[in-house]
Order: structure tokens, then C-alpha cells, then sequence
């Protein structure tokens, strides 16, 4: 039954008959067209993404064939639409449909100049990824403490080169326990990447300080290995994957600091200046929307309070007065 086909081999499979029929002989269509509509077309990857990568309603959200129809036919629908309303239509020519378009097209050109300038220059070092690799399957115990300065974090470094709860609040003069705090780390890219390098880039003993660690502009760690316990790689299926996901952190890593001196050297010796008056009147509009919006307890307590106020009708509101702000410049 065509209800058990493979989503993907029976599209690909018609793409591809398609194309060897009506396409010149000896060439590979890069995306096979599934199709066309005027001057429109419908390829393999369009469909593909509007059916496995955007939501889809509840009654086509199946793999049968009838759903599959459905996702094509809408996209077919849209191109009718598109070649009925021309590309002089009222719609497309507004302001603010423009103004949208723009957005969406600048934001591929800096997709394409990440890819090209930053993601697809980075040459990895295969012995930094190795020597990671062997360290990964590691999860630590660690002691930490947070400190404002550097400084301050390199003097706690030098006077406590061991955690030693007793000797530590006799060495500073006051319980420093009180601030220290233990938890567990793994190889995870959720973990800050300062802390990554400090534990999984050279191998550590037990009992070692580490840091001072810059975590944000204003904040140090020092940490102290209280041990570990390792998951060692045994197959081979689990060596490949330790290797693409260390692998592609180290390319995410180095495209993103490609990508930030890029971004430094652009925008080096620019700045923004917002005009005052605009700047505080849009604050006053916007600020009572997200000071409730982050404090439910608040939003529950004016409800109660003011119940003849409603969200919905407040924001639109807010919104009206917006408007009013639009031909006003808010910075240069």
C-alpha cells in the first residue's frame, strides 16, 4: 500500500523520474522539482521542510498519503496565490511588509556570512579533540566560590590552594563554607565554556583549584576538583559519536569567534545614540506590559484588584499609543 511508502523515497523517487525525463541528459538536478506552477516551483527540500519542520494542524500531521497530499496542495495553493496577486499588490508593497522583507533579507545575508567567512574556515585541531575526548566520559564533583574581582579570586586561589573547611575559615577570618557550593559537571554544551576548558581540555587531580574563571563581566569562579567518576568508551558506535559532538562544538566555538571579530571589526568606532524624550516615552508605554509580564504573582494580584481591566484590551492600548511614536526617531 502507498499508505507504508517511506515519506521520503516516494517524493524523492518521483522527483527524480521527473527530472530524468524532462531534464537535459547527463545532468543531476541539485534539488529535484516536484512541480510547477507558471513560473513557480515546488522542490524536494521545500516540501521536506514544510512537512518535517514546520507545525502542521492536527488533521495532517500523520506520515499517510493523504496528509502528504494536503502539505503539497498548500504550498501549491500559495503559489497560485502568489502569481494571482502579482508582486505589485497592495499587501506586498505596504510599509510594514517591506520593512519585514528587508529584516528577513538582511538576516540571510548574515547566515550566509557566518557560513562562509566564519563556520567553513575553521581548521580543527584533531589532538585538542582527542585529548577532550578521552576526558568526557569524566563526571566531577566540584566546590566553587563566586567572587566580583579578579583579583580577589586570585588572592582566595593563593591563601586556600585546597578546600579544608576549618583551615580556610581560620586563614580568612570569617566562614567562607557559608559561600561554597557543590554540584556536578559533564561534558555538556549547556555548561559555561569557561568551565569546559578548565575540566575537560588537560587532565586535572583531585583536590586541584582551578580559575580564576571569567563566567560573566563581573564575576570569577574558583572551583577545586572533590573527584570524579568515568563512563569509558568501549564500542565503536561510541567513540564516532563523542567525536562529532566534540568536533562540532570546537567548529561552533571557533565560528563564533571568527564570527565576533567580524562583527568588532564592522562595527568598530560606531555607535548608537537614542533620543531622549522618544526613548522615555516608549519606556513608559512598554513598562507596566513587562513588569507584569514577569511577575505572575503581580498579574494574579491586579486581576483580582481590577478585574474590569482587561489584558487583552490593555495591550491593544498600549499598542494605539505606540502608533503614536512612529514617525519619531528613537536613536541615530
Amino acid at each position: 500500500m502507498i499508505n507504508n511508502i517511506n515519506f521520503t523515497r516516494f517524493f524523492l523517487t518521483i522527483c527524480i523520474s521527473f527530472s530524468a525525463v524532462c531534464g537535459k541528459k547527463g545532468s543531476d538536478p541539485i534539488d529535484p522539482i516536484l512541480a510547477r506552477i507558471g513560473e513557480k516551483t515546488i522542490t524536494a527540500n521545500e516540501f521536506i521542510y514544510r512537512a518535517e519542520y514546520t507545525p502542521r494542524p492536527v488533521y495532517c500531521r500523520g506520515s499517510t498519503y493523504i496528509h502528504k497530499k494536503i502539505v503539497l496542495n498548500s504550498l501549491i495553493a500559495e503559489k497560485l496565490l502568489a502569481l494571482e496577486a502579482g508582486e505589485d499588490n497592495e499587501f506586498i508593497t505596504s510599509n510594514n511588509v517591506q520593512a519585514y522583507i528587508k529584516g528577513r533579507r538582511e538576516q540571510a545575508m548574515r547566515e550566509i556570512l557566518y557560513a562562509k567567512d566564519a563556520y567553513e574556515t575553521v581548521v580543527l585541531d584533531t589532538q585538542q579533540i582527542l585529548e577532550t575526548l578521552n576526558l568526557s566520559g569524566r563526571t566531577y564533583s566540584i566546590t566553587y566560590l563566586f567572587f566580583k574581582e579578579y583579583s580577589s579570586a586570585k588572592s582566595f586561589m593563593t591563601i586556600v590552594p585546597k578546600i579544608d573547611t576549618l583551615t580556610i575559615n581560620q586563614q580568612m577570618g570569617f566562614p567562607v563554607n557559608e559561600n561554597l557550593r557543590t554540584r556536578t559537571v559533564s561534558w555538556n554544551e549547556t555548561e559555561h565554556d569557561s568551565i569546559l576548558r578548565a575540566l575537560y581540555t588537560k587532565p586535572v587531580v583531585v583536590g586541584q583549584a582551578l580559575g580564576p574563571l571569567k563566567i560573566e563581566k563581573e564575576n570569577y569562579l574558583v572551583l577545586y576538583v572533590n573527584g570524579w567518576k568515568e563512563k569509558l568508551i568501549i564500542t565503536d558506535k561510541q567513540f564516532q559519536s563523542r567525536w562529532v559532538d566534540i568536533s562540532g562544538y570546537y567548529k561552533r566555538q571557533g565560528a563564533q569567534r571568527k564570527y565576533d571579530e567580524i562583527i568588532h571589526t564592522v562595527m568598530r568606532g560606531k555607535s548608537i545614540i537614542f533620543e531622549r524624550n522618544t526613548f522615555y516615552k516608549f519606556t513608559e508605554i512598554l513598562a507596566p506590559i513587562y513588569r507584569n509580564s514577569g511577575d505572575k504573582n503581580r498579574v494574579v494580584f491586579n486581576n483580582v484588584l481590577h478585574p474590569e481591566i482587561d489584558e487583552e484590551v490593555k495591550y491593544s492600548s498600549s499598542m494605539n499609543e505606540m502608533k503614536s511614536l512612529y514617525q519619531n526617531v528613537l536613536f541615530r
